[in-house]
């Protein structure tokens, strides 16, 4: 009997020995949380939007000897030249309108890159061939006059409009490519009366643009024919009467 009431008490300490270490709360069930170290799958399979570097695609450079192209514009040359070419357009309005300079003209208009079409030259009036404007080379006229017009001979002897139009027209006439390219065209609101070339390649053509109140303003067409572009300037006081005059009075008496 002394024997089982040693072992016994012996046993039960073992047994809630075994008992506090299986149960003990600061062993946890689950391994600890990886704070020190990187979630890889985060930045190898789905990496935020802010760690990603784009690159673009490298262009290619423009060459060097390529350079941009330049935009027509207008040249303030042109304004006395023309004037000095005009003489006597502008002789005329000068004896209507006060102040009457190139100077004092405004701009109104610009068009660019504008495609003048080309066609067959056709059938020409050759009463009108003596009124062409030859180019300083020779090798094209314009011709402001012709359009929808006849032109003959009086009793005198004189060139007379016996019809008119109220349309006109501005035509490049070059004989030998057999173009004639229209650069301008304009209904009744408008009229080309006289023009000039100040070089091969800019032509200045004189007349009048109807406003609002059907005035008749004196205008300036510049067009510089390589690149297409047209400059339309305005003289600020319009023209009270003889606004239709200038071509019979001077024009077409003057030859």
């Amino acid at each position: 009997m002394k024997n089982s009431k040693l072992y016994f008490p012996l046993f039960a300490a073992v047994a809630m020995l075994f008992f506090a270490c299986g149960n003990n709360p600061d062993t946890p069930d689950t391994p600890p949380a990886q704070t020190d170290t990187t979630d890889l799958s985060m930045n190898v399979e789905n990496p935020p939007e802010e760690t990603v570097i784009k690159t673009k695609e490298k262009e290619d450079p423009v060459p060097a000897s390529t350079p941009p192209p330049k935009k027509a514009s207008f040249n303030k040359a042109w304004m006395p030249a023309s004037e000095t070419k005009l003489k006597r357009w502008f002789g005329w309005y000068g004896t209507r309108l006060d102040g009457f300079s190139a100077k004092d003209f405004v701009q109104q208009d610009t068009f660019l890159d504008m495609d003048f079409p080309a066609i067959e030259i056709g059938m020409v009036d050759a009463a009108f061939q003596p009124y062409f404007f030859p180019s300083p080379n020779g090798k094209r006229q314009l011709d402001i006059y012709s359009y929808n017009r006849t032109l003959k001979t009086d009793k005198k002897g004189k060139p007379k409009l016996t019809s008119n139009s109220p349309d006109s027209e501005v035509a490049l006439l070059d004989a030998a490519k057999g173009e004639r390219t229209r650069l301008i065209f304009c209904g009744t609101p408008c009229r080309f009366e006289d023009a000039a070339w100040l070089n091969n390649e800019v032509v200045v053509v004189a007349g009048y643009s109807e406003g609002n109140q059907q005035k008749a303003y004196p205008t300036l067409w510049y067009i510089h024919l390589k690149d297409e572009s047209v400059f339309r300037y305005l003289f600020s006081t319009p023209l009270e009467k003889d606004k239709d005059a200038y071509m019979g009075s001077v024009v077409f008496a003057s030859k």
